[in-house]
């Protein structure tokens, strides 16, 4: 997903997204490791997706405290 599609997400949507491309991340390391993965271009793209919705949760909890 993009930052903008993301970021007009509510912190519960965003927590559930995480968990599905955390399992998502998982799934394809386990496809990666007995060899049915046809590229890693997916691999990269989750592991992107994961570290942008941490991001804007980190953003989010900072600015609840501010």
């Amino acid at each position: 997903m993009k930052p903008k599609e993301l970021r007009e997400l509510t912190d519960d949507e965003l927590r559930t997204e995480l968990g599905d491309q955390e399992k998502a991340l998982f799934n394809l390391r386990w496809r990666k490791v007995t060899e049915r993965v046809a590229g890693l271009a997916e691999l990269h793209k989750v592991r992107k997706d994961i570290a942008r919705i941490k991001t804007i949760v980190a953003e989010r909890e900072r600015a609840a405290k501010v």
